[in-house]
């Protein structure tokens, strides 16, 4: 027969007859070193942005501003499409406005003298109410005019062709004089200023990696294959994607001479430690003498 002898996290057990006393640890944490894997996650460094630009009207490619390479700022005007008509439309305009803003003006003058006279009773309500009609006819032939002036102005707008980025006007997607649709890309431009690397990480990694964390990456290709840079994360998905189980992580890079779009880098993840509780009672000292009866 055994007694129990209980201490803290430790259970001792002596038999009746004087045997040594049994320690077992009841619930002892044990550390599992597991195998020293790393997850390597390959990808190709991208510009920050990449923009494909397009008119808003269809037409045909009349002129590029810039050649391909060329240092472009927002707003820069790239390339154009024909604008006869549309410019044809803003001179029209242009006369129908200063036609009314003359009419406007006469309008104006006439029905400050004629409301002076009303004032002094020298001429009939019926007069005054007509003139004030006719102010108000040219006030809103004036608006009407200014109207069509900024519409003809929007459509020859539409037929420009700018950069919604600072960078570089990369490359040409057609060539002058071909017929392009509406929003149909003519061109690119590129913010290689910085690089964006993206990759899909294993669920393990999940709770692992977060925004603003930093890491090495290594240059897989190119002149400068096997140098390492440094990356930040700027984004990790805040949920993993059932159907592959996966989760984003976008990274950004600087770059420079070495470090140039459409290279590959390679990202090593190491596995961590872990430590996991052990159910089942250890035994540490099984050391007991029975007596013989």
């Amino acid at each position: 027969m055994f007694f129990f002898i209980f201490s803290i996290g430790r259970l001792w057990a002596q038999d009746d007859l004087g045997g040594n006393l049994l320690g077992i640890n009841m619930a002892d944490p044990v550390t599992e070193n597991f195998s020293e894997e790393r997850s390597s996650y390959r990808a190709i460094l991208l510009p920050v942005e990449d923009v494909r630009i397009s008119a808003k009207a269809a037409g045909i490619l009349e002129k590029f501003f810039f050649e391909e390479g060329a240092y472009v700022k927002k707003g820069d005007i790239i390339a154009q499409l024909n604008t006869e008509d549309e410019r044809a439309e803003m001179v029209r305009a242009e006369a129908e406005v200063t036609v009314c803003q003359a009419e406007l003006e006469k309008a104006q003058m006439e029905y400050k003298r004629i409301e002076n006279l009303y004032k002094e009773e020298v001429i009939s309500p019926k007069q005054y109410e007509e003139i004030k009609y006719q102010l108000q006819m040219a006030q809103g032939k004036f608006k009407e005019a200014t109207a069509l002036l900024e519409g003809a102005k929007n459509r020859l707008e539409s037929k420009m062709i700018r950069s919604p980025i600072e960078g570089i006007f990369f490359k040409k997607l057609r060539n002058v004089g071909e017929s392009v649709e509406r929003l149909e890309p003519v061109g690119r431009v590129v913010n290689a200023s910085e690089l964006q690397m993206v990759i899909y990480c294993d669920s393990k990694h999940f709770g692992q990696i977060h925004p603003k964390d930093k890491y090495f990456v290594e240059l897989v290709d190119g002149p400068y294959a096997g140098e390492k840079v440094e990356a930040t994360v700027i984004h990790v998905d805040p949920i993993l994607d059932p159907a592959s189980g996966t989760f984003r992580v976008k990274l950004v890079i600087n770059s420079s001479s070495k470090v140039v779009a459409g290279l590959s880098a390679e990202l090593v993840i190491p596995e961590l430690e872990r430590k996991v509780l052990s159910n089942s009672p250890t035994v540490i000292g099984l050391n007991a003498a029975k007596k013989n009866p």
